[in-house]
């Protein structure tokens, strides 16, 4: 996959695939982003007040 020669954001509805590293990412601009983001936000600080989430165990303790 080649990286678009266009680096500024994509226009509303028009989604844009670019090439970093070898991860794609695909990027959107939502009008309604900002509503979006409020329930996201609800929903991950509820669900991290019941979910234990990843444990980690340092190679080093």
């Amino acid at each position: 996959m080649t990286e678009l020669p266009n680096p500024a954001p994509p226009t509303a509805g028009r989604v844009e695939l670019r090439s970093y590293f070898p991860t794609p990412v695909a990027l959107l601009n939502l009008t309604e982003a900002d509503e979006i983001n409020r329930e996201l936000a609800g929903v991950i600080l509820a669900r991290e007040k019941t979910a234990a989430g990843t444990q980690h165990i340092s190679p080093r303790a």
